[in-house]
């Protein structure tokens, strides 16, 4: 009797090991606004916005330089989708709450990110001249991938 006691607890201790173990599942969350502005004294500037709106996608983009041409347009699902991995990649989501500036620069660079979830989450970050960890390669990533929807 004890030997199929201790078998039971073995087989119930294993299995909730298991389930433990199980791989967590990430939650599918819905960019429903986001927002990023670029700038520098010696380059390009340009705001970028995508908002739902009912079940669809405003792209807009207006540059303030000769080279960005101002862009509104509808995009697909898939390329927030696309967004989405680059923020998770980049672990953007680490940036909220960054706020952080050098005074007396005034010919500098600097951005300002916001994206807001279905779920009511948000993420805002600001910098000039001053940027989150890992911020060139996600600025990097962003930008190519935002200014291809422009075309």
């Amino acid at each position: 009797m004890k030997k199929k006691i201790i078998a039971i607890l073995l087989i119930l201790i294993m299995s909730i090991g298991l389930i433990g173990c199980k791989e967590e599942t990430k939650i599918n969350k819905e960019i429903v606004n986001f927002t990023y502005n670029y700038g520098s004294g010696e380059g390009p500037y340009y705001a970028i916005e995508i908002n739902k709106n009912d079940d669809k996608y405003i792209f807009k983009l207006t540059g303030h330089d000769k080279e960005i041409e101002d862009v509104e347009k509808e995009i697909k699902k898939e390329d927030i989708e696309k967004l989405s991995e680059i923020i998770d990649k980049n672990d953007i989501k680490e940036w909220n709450g960054f706020d952080e500036s050098k005074e007396g620069i005034y010919d500098g660079y600097g951005f300002r990110l916001e994206i807001e979830y279905e779920s009511g989450e948000k993420i805002k970050a600001h910098g000039y001249m001053e940027e989150p960890e890992n911020y060139d390669e996600a600025h990097r990533d962003l930008t190519k991938f935002l200014l291809s929807l422009a075309s």
